[in-house]
């Protein structure tokens, strides 16, 4: 908010670059006109397109046939977020600021919505709490603590392995440096071996259930199944659940890999 002018920094400072377009998601939804259809509320904002041209930017956002006709007022969260994100790719716009574009997304939403941004050329700096979703598309992390900020080059997993490793040297270093004696020293081992223990664990349930996610997605992508209402609204909501789960599960590998010994 503070980059697009919504908000005034209370210290530091920041320049946008020449020839730099910025295009904004705002999970809120403010800007979408509920009295226009989804088709309209493209058209008022790009006049000069064809219905052709705004149909396939439409679809790309999984609105197909009569679904383009459908009110913004009876739209679900998730089919507003995908509505706002159609117009946002469409206005061509080199640096995208979002701010948690998965919220209220189903799974095929969120597919839709990876798919569209991989292809996307420019610059993209994304708030979420989806790893899942920065790990797809993010080849660069900024990790943020009361030590200030760290940059790490690569997707979710590879700040992972390279967090756990600073955190680990770490921790040595305390130990070492400390003149603890032999009973003290043999007790942090035991807590540090306890806690690795859990960390893998929950690491193992976290990969079970994305695996879990994975298989229900594909499933849903069946045309078998995506005509049949009462087994995709099953395994819609056994989606939702699943992704609760792991989002609790990567709350408590954060928990666990915050403690202090």
């Amino acid at each position: 908010k503070i980059l697009i002018g919504l908000y005034e920094a209370d210290c530091g400072t920041y320049a946008i670059g020449a020839n730099t377009f910025v295009g904004y998601y705002d999970q809120i939804q403010e800007s979408l006109d509920m009295n226009n259809t989804v088709i309209e509320e493209l058209w008022e904002e790009y006049p000069k397109l064809t219905q052709t041209q705004i149909r396939n930017a439409l679809a790309v956002f999984l609105f197909r046939g009569e679904d383009v006709f459908k009110e913004i007022s009876k739209l679900s969260g998730g089919e507003r977020a995908r509505v706002e994100l159609s117009k946002l790719l469409l206005k061509k716009a080199n640096f995208l600021i979002m701010d948690e574009p998965t919220n209220h997304m189903d799974i095929q939403s969120k597919e839709a919505l990876e798919k569209a941004l991989s292809e996307y050329n420019g610059t993209m700096l994304i708030v979420s709490h989806d790893r899942y979703f920065i790990n797809k598309l993010a080849d660069k992390i900024y990790y943020m603590d009361n030590g200030g900020v760290i940059s790490y080059d690569g997707n979710y997993d590879y700040f992972l392995s390279k967090h756990k490793t600073q955190e680990s040297v770490t921790v040595e270093k305390k130990v070492s440096s400390s003149a603890l004696d032999y009973k003290e020293q043999k007790r942090i081992e035991s807590l540090k071996r306890k806690k690795q223990t859990k960390i893998k664990r929950c690491e193992e349930e976290i990969a079970k259930v994305e695996d879990e996610i994975k298989e229900v997605s594909e499933k849903l992508q069946n045309p078998e199944i995506a005509s049949n209402y009462e087994k995709a609204f099953e395994l819609s909501n056994q989606a939702d659940e699943l992704n609760k789960r792991l989002d609790e599960l990567y709350n408590l590998w954060e928990e666990l890999n915050s403690e202090e010994l």
